[in-house]
């Protein structure tokens, strides 16, 4: 078709996507993002807005096979320009380069933390693949993307079954079924790890593994993805020596087929065999090749939670508080990595940072990052995640006179990790496991207020009768509450404990609303949400309130009876 001097150059530009397309089956990524960038610059110059998404799709698959998203990012945006433009095209066609648009900004979305939007994405298109026989091969795509952001989100089983659906789709014998065969049966591996199975992610994996080796004879990422996998299940299983042999049938790969991204893979996967060790020396190297992998922006989201790991081994041994201090700034690089691109991540490291300023009995500071690193979870949508925190978070508070008198009496770092369930976090940090939903108990309301920046209580909804005829014990939260609101809660905490009662606060204009209560907090900080939120788009009531506030009068529920029924609905009907 190239040869043929009787093509129109609408004919021409199609002939380069469709061997875009070929190459995309063949697995020469390189090769296909410049094909496919060509490609979009004279579907632009041709005015062919459809044909120049479905070149950029190829060429965006291109950076994505090969670890180089990011470098892609503007793709989503210039898809959904052209599909603006398109208006005049056949549907069925603006159908088709929606699927391609509907990917590429799932990735992207996912990218950036928007795992909703990103799931949303990947199934509107999938369900325009099955509405057509020419994006059959599609199909498997928006499945397996889906299986990673549902993955991501702790939705286990939900992401298992969109993997074992890709597989029924991938028939054939190109290189492109054959590797997203091995991805997919990789990524079932890998949740089969996070919820304990280690036997069936080691089976999975060695399965994955085989494909690809048959497969293909260039260097593959998803080979040191595999073999890292392997070493690590073999670690986990304490077969240390089936974990070296893997290493090295590694080393003799890169031998072969070099490329940068495996030989980092392996360096870190020699990392993690040093770290089993009980000798001093190996952990020192393994520390040496963690570090040299962080100055090189290599591989950081695992090597600087390993890193911090042996900081904290070397601190149960010598005791020695120097130790923490190596870890701040290791978790702060974390934190500033994943602030845009892996919320997941950057929720754990929250977390391992709270924990942190625990051991080093900064509590205030520890509240603060556990309270970072819920919102950060809520905000994203990775809700299960939110719960454990929250959880740890109302632990703690329990738990702070006991804090209190390890601070007093310098209590050694081992009873201090122990206390902190350290172990636990540092599994989540490392992915080692997944999220462990804890059980929730609804709690049981006491008391809403909204209280004035000066302390002044503006109104009050109790929700036992006990507590309303208790004036004293009323009278007594109020002013202790008021005492210490603005700097307390300016540190950026979200929650107090008042003995037995638990009160939650959120802010709006000039106010703190805060919800008494006792039991768990996580359901009853979505409310207070829920409720905030009511308050901020209702420009009446907050007319009300600075009304009120103004005249320094108490608002009487008799004056605005509706918010009876919000209250009833969403702090007890919920």
């Amino acid at each position: 078709m190239e040869e043929s001097k009787s093509l129109s150059l609408e004919e021409a530009l199609r002939c380069q996507v469709a061997k875009g397309m070929f190459n995309f089956y063949l697995g020469n990524y390189a090769e296909i993002i410049n094909i496919g960038e060509i490609a979009y610059k004279e579907g632009i110059k041709q005015n062919q807005p459809l044909i120049a998404i479905d070149a950029l799709f190829i060429s965006f698959y291109g950076y994505y096979m090969l670890n180089r998203v990011w470098e892609a990012r503007s793709y989503a945006e210039l898809c959904e320009e052209l599909l603006e433009s398109a208006t005049h095209q056949p549907s069925s066609e603006i159908e088709k380069s929606k699927m391609h648009f509907c990917l590429i900004d799932g990735c992207i979305k996912e990218l950036y933390g928007k795992l909703d939007v990103a799931i949303e994405n990947y199934r509107n298109a999938f369900k325009i693949s099955e509405n057509y026989d020419s994006l059959y091969y599609a199909r498997s795509l928006c499945l397996a993307e889906l299986g990673r952001a549902l993955m991501v989100k702790g939705e286990y089983d939900l992401a298992v079954n969109s993997h074992k659906k890709a597989l029924e789709y991938l028939k054939g014998n190109s290189k492109l079924m054959r590797m997203q065969e091995a991805a997919n049966y990789h990524d079932i591996a890998y949740i089969n790890l996070l919820q304990g199975d280690l036997e069936e992610s080691r089976i999975l994996n060695e399965k994955s593994l085989d494909i690809i080796l048959k497969s293909s004879e260039t260097p593959m990422a998803y080979v040191g993805y595999n073999y890292t996998l392997l070493i690590g299940i073999h670690l986990e299983q304490n077969s240390i020596d089936k974990a070296k042999g893997y290493l090295q049938k590694f080393q003799h790969y890169n031998d072969n087929l070099p490329l940068p991204a495996n030989e980092n893979m392996y360096k870190y996967s020699k990392a993690l065999i040093l770290r089993k060790s009980t000798r001093i020396q190996d952990w020192t190297e393994a520390m040496n090749i963690l570090n040299d992998l962080i100055n090189k922006n290599a591989l950081i989201l695992f090597a600087i939670p390993y890193l911090c790991d042996l900081y904290l081994r070397e601190l149960q041994i010598t005791n020695d508080p120097k130790i923490l201090e190596e870890c701040q700034p290791l978790i702060e690089k974390l934190l500033n990595i994943t602030q845009n691109s892996n919320v997941y991540f950057n929720a754990w490291a929250r977390l391992l940072q709270g924990k942190i300023a625990l051991l080093q009995m900064n509590l205030g500071d520890a509240r603060r990052y556990l309270t970072q690193a819920q919102d950060t979870a809520e905000k994203y949508g990775l809700q299960l995640l939110a719960q454990e925190i929250s959880v740890e978070h109302d632990k703690l508070l329990e738990q702070l006179g006991e804090w209190e008198k390890f601070k007093n009496r310098n209590t050694p770092y081992t009873e201090r990790i122990n206390k902190a369930s350290l172990e636990e976090t540092m599994e989540g940090v490392l992915g080692k496991r997944g999220v462990k939903p804890p059980k929730l108990v609804s709690e049981k309301p006491l008391l809403l207020s909204i209280i004035t920046e000066g302390g002044v209580n503006l109104f009050s909804y109790a929700f036992t009768e006990d507590w309303e005829r208790d004036n004293e014990l009323f009278g007594s939260f109020m002013t202790a509450f008021s005492s210490f609101s603005d700097e307390y809660f300016s540190e950026g905490l979200d929650r107090a404990k008042f003995g037995k009662y638990t009160v939650l606060i959120n802010s709006i204009k000039n106010y703190s609303i805060c919800f008494l209560f006792t039991g768990q907090s996580y359901q009853a900080k979505q409310k207070l949400a829920k409720f905030v939120e009511y308050l901020n788009d209702d420009t009446s009531i907050q007319k009300a309130l600075d009304k009120f506030y103004e005249t320094s009068q108490v608002l009487e529920l008799q004056q605005f009876p509706f918010l009876k029924s919000l209250i009833s609905e969403i702090f007890i009907k919920n």
